[in-house]
């Protein structure tokens, strides 16, 4: 025991190593189990091993070896809602937890920690000495499984992964008086947590947090709201730790709606399984019509003939003290107040939360108001008591999408063209849809929304979308952009199984020339999914074309860690397609050597994933479009698909941070931690870090940018021409050469400056925040509202130590020799350039001077000395003080950050690791 003692002692202090305390000398721990860490997974650190979350281990003691009585678990640590990478080692002694043995000659088995009794079986050594009883199930539930069985409806067995919640007020740790109603929708996939809440009556809500029944915070996360997807607050939560992933499956999690002036919580509920998740086609929102944090959700579902519709209403707060314990309440599906369509009656008691009913003979009409939001459900309860509510199909973040492909039509071809299509279910039934066709060989004559072939070989069409289909400019390619507004409830419910398809003729093929099944795919987190349309993979843009039938898409984005977030779908991949992989690969015109990525991780055909650590010249090509992605087989190792892509990011302006040496990363040091998720307020608009706008107060021609809290403006930087007479046109900042007169129609839209620019026009990228590059220029292509940026070739120098004129100039040039001075030039000898002195950006310094450098579009950088020695100009920061406080700022002038409170913090800290240390030497020296 003594030993045992010792150890939990020398395991606190290990602890307080990972906190930040250096003790010298090596603690006598050894790696009970080898294990290679991976990258960024979170997890504990006991000497030199590393340990997952919420795994449990024995720890070993030089020279004794494994301490089978003593339990290590590595515990996840949650600081200000964040679930921190490092987590925290808990040990316990376990010998105090063994049975009683009733023998005498009880013996310890070997890597045991309890005796047991001769003959007696030996048991594993339990790391948990308590298991938690499960909550018995509600009453309710098992008298709605019974109603359902009676009326065998076609709800299906619970999905494991798929999960629910009602937020309401009153299911509040501490209970809100509130008519707000929250609906949430959870996937569990792998270790990730899809998530979308759909909100009515919450004005602002600004946070969403994970708890347990007592409130205490799992993990939080701010609001992002999306304009296409209103009242829905969308969001994932990844690297869920195993113990949290338990706790959602065990149905011990909550979910609570932060808003300003609620910071404990406006509405929230418990996230549990249903079995009506997996076959829900609409729901509702139902609203109490007393603000007492009461109210309710709906989850219907429709059949398979569309004749009748099944729903589960789950509710709080219907019954008041007043009504009998067994009321007749009212189920009312209306237009209005007044008009009434359809009223059933249901028996339930004070202690039901739930009840499950069914209308049957649903017509035709009613299926169309149900499909496109017009009608309400009201549960009227005899007190008078009223939960009301508008019916939508199933609101969610997720996306609808479809890769249409020649393999995959009606009449399989070995096609070039291919096609891809999005779209997005609103709350009023109405379906968005978002079409590109890629290499049409042929005019297109239709695209439509259908079902599958039924035995006679003929399609229902649902809709037909060749109205809204406009060509690209001198080529048959094109968008069709457009909304399906008169759906009824059963084309809904093929769309969310997944049984719908988008077919395309053309004159040359007017049954099926491209195809492709409409599937679901989750919020994912990276914007551009759900902003931007997917970049087509065509077999038309290999050089040669390959007539293959294979076709794709894939979303890019880039995101403010400088990570890659790749999302591609691929279609047509048949049985003899047996190996393939999709690479993206640096244009073959950049300079040296191009950069390749691999990506052969496949599953069902889709890839997703994540890549770090990518050079910067990457990204300065991915922003100018000179990178290509490709999939390949085995039977077309050159490629089959394949497609050029553009993606402005922020990430390749390291390479540009060389204009200015190290001074610039020093500047970016020395910045208070809370300026860098400052956002800016301009004209009550408020912009993220590293947004780009074009400002209205200022009547010159110029961008802005909002970097870490501060607006940076800079005015536009043209490119020289080489016309006499240059026109600037209209919208344009700089001046452009114009043949014969004659002006090009068309336009492109950069996203670096915000503008929009004309087909003929050439310009400066903008790269927020460090202003106008010279290092490329930028034209729009003819045709297309795309645009196409090509990097300058600098001249190759001769001189060993070339120089940049000024900070704004790409290339740099050869230094001029200093002149050979005579004696009679008496005033020239006096510039001449001492011994030891510097030139650094066209001016000179003395030896042993000191100044502040002036950084390019930064101003003079005060927190950054500069000093020539010898000939040499080196450049450093001041070193401020280590702090120990909590909260920190930095006062005005000042380039180190000191405590709010004016203390440091250090000698508090120091006292109170002498009396830790001294304690745990007085416990160890009780022991011996």
């Amino acid at each position: 025991m003594e030993i045992i003692s010792f150890v939990l002692i020398l395991i606190s202090l290990v602890n307080n190593v990972t906190a930040g305390q250096k003790i010298n000398g090596r603690l006598p721990f050894k790696s009970a189990k080898s294990r290679t860490r991976q990258n960024r997974e979170p997890g504990c650190h006991l000497g030199n091993v590393f340990y997952k979350l919420d795994s449990t281990w024995n720890p070993s003691l030089e020279p004794i070896g494994p301490m089978f009585c003593v339990v290590c678990q590595c515990k996840p640590v949650i600081k200000k809602g964040e679930l921190k990478r490092e987590g925290k080692v808990k040990c316990r002694n376990i010998k105090r937890e063994c049975p009683r043995v009733t023998c005498s000659d009880a013996y310890t088995p070997p890597h045991s920690c309890c005796k047991v009794c001769p003959g007696a079986t030996v048991a594993a050594t339990s790391t948990s000495s308590q298991t938690t009883g499960k909550k018995k199930r509600r009453p309710s539930s098992r008298t709605i499984t019974q109603k359902l069985n009676d009326r065998k409806t076609s709800l299906a067995v619970p999905d494991k992964k798929v999960y629910t919640a009602i937020l309401l007020g009153h299911t509040l740790f501490r209970p809100k008086k509130t008519n707000a109603v929250g609906r949430g929708h959870f996937n569990l996939d792998a270790n990730i947590i899809h998530f979308s809440i759909h909100y009515t009556g919450v004005k602002s809500p600004k946070t969403i947090r994970f708890t347990n029944d007592k409130g205490s915070t799992y993990m939080e996360q701010p609001v992002h709201l999306l304009k296409q997807f209103p009242k829905q607050i969308c969001g994932t939560w990844r690297n869920v730790p195993p113990s949290y992933m338990k706790l959602l499956e065990e149905e011990k999690m909550y979910v609570v709606l932060v808003t300003p002036d609620q910071e404990n919580g406006l509405i929230g509920g418990k996230i549990i399984n249903h079995r009506a998740l997996k076959e829900e086609t609409f729901s509702s929102l139902l609203v109490s019509d007393k603000e007492d944090g009461n109210g309710g959700i709906a989850m219907v579902t429709l059949s398979a003939d569309a004749q009748s519709l099944s729903f589960i209403i789950d509710y709080q707060g219907l019954l008041s003290k007043s009504d009998p314990d067994i009321s007749t309440v009212k189920i009312q599906f209306a237009r209005n107040s007044r008009n009434v369509v359809k009223e059933i009656t249901a028996k339930v008691t004070k202690q039901d939360t739930e009840l499950a009913e069914v209308w049957s003979r649903l017509s035709q009409s009613q299926s169309k108001q149900l499909a496109r939001g017009k009608l309400k459900l009201r549960i009227l309860a005899p007190s008078g008591r009223k939960l009301e509510g508008r019916i939508t199909p199933k609101m969610s973040c997720n996306t609808y999408q479809a890769v249409m492909s020649g393999l995959e039509a009606l009449k399989p071809s070995m096609s070039v063209s291919a096609g891809s299509a999005i779209m997005h279910i609103q709350e009023n039934g109405n379906i968005r849809y978002q079409v590109r066709l890629i290499g049409m060989e042929s005019v297109v004559t239709s695209i439509t929304i259908e079902g599958a072939p039924n035995k006679r070989d003929k399609r229902r069409r649902m809709t037909r979308m060749m109205n809204d289909y406009k060509k690209d400019k001198n080529s048959l390619d094109g968008w069709a952009n457009g909304t399906y507004t008169k759906p009824n409830a059963r084309e809904i419910y093929l769309l969310m199984r997944q049984q719908l398809y988008v077919n395309v003729a053309t004159r040359n093929k007017r049954v099926s020339v491209l195809r492709g099944r409409i599937t679901q795919i989750l919020f994912h987190g990276h914007l551009a999914r759900h902003i931007d349309h997917p970049i087509v993979m065509s077999p038309s843009m290999m050089t040669p074309p390959v007539r293959s039938g294979i076709a794709g898409h894939v979303w890019l984005d880039v995101d403010k860690a400088c990570s890659l977030h790749y999302d591609m779908v691929v279609s047509g991949i048949s049985s003899h397609h047996t190996d393939f992989s999709a690479s993206i690969e640096e244009s073959p015109d950049v300079r040296g050597r191009p950069h390749s990525i691999l990506i052969n991780r496949f599953t069902n055909n889709k890839a997703l994933g994540v890549l770090s650590d990518l050079p910067d010249d990457f990204f300065y090509n991915l922003n100018f479009g000179n990178i290509f992605i490709k999939l390949t087989t085995k039977e077309h190792p050159t490629g089959v698909i394949q497609s050029n892509v553009t993606v402005p990011n922020q990430c390749f302006s390291k390479t540009s941070r060389k204009n200015n040496g190290d001074i610039l990363e020093d500047m970016e040091n020395n910045l208070v931690e809370e300026d860098i998720s400052r956002r800016c307020n301009v004209d009550g608009v408020l912009y993220d870090d590293g947004d780009s706008w074009v400002p209205k107060a200022v009547k010159k021609c110029a961008t802005c940018s909002c970097h870490r809290g501060r607006v940076i403006c800079h005015e536009a930087v043209c490119p020289p021409v080489s016309c006499k007479d240059p026109v600037k046109l209209s919208g344009e900042c700089c001046p452009t050469c114009i043949s014969r007169n004659k002006i090009a129609s068309g336009k492109c839209f950069f996203h670096g400056d915000k503008r929009q620019h004309h087909v003929g026009t050439m310009w400066y990228p903008y790269v927020p925040p460090f202003g106008y590059s010279t290092c490329a220029i930028c034209s729009c292509v003819p045709g297309r509202n795309e645009y196409n940026c090509t990097r300058i070739r600098c001249p190759k120098l001769d001189c060993p130590d070339p120089i940049r004129l000024r900070g704004t100039d790409c290339c740099k040039v050869c230094p001029v020799k200093p002149v050979t001075l005579t004696r009679k030039s008496k005033n020239v000898q006096q510039d001449a350039p001492k011994k030891g002195d510097c030139s650094v950006g066209g001016k000179r310094f003395d030896n042993g001077e000191e100044w502040n450098p002036r950084i390019t579009n930064f101003g003079t950088e005060k927190c950054v000395t500069c000093k020539c020695k010898n000939g040499k100009a080196k450049c450093r920061r001041p070193r401020c003080p280590r702090l120990h406080c909590r909260r920190k700022t930095r006062p005005s002038g000042s380039c180190c950050r000191v405590c709010a409170d004016g203390k440091n913090g250090r000698k508090d800290r120091k006292r109170k690791n002498r009396r830790r240390k001294g304690k745990a030497g007085r416990n160890a020296s009780k022991l011996f």
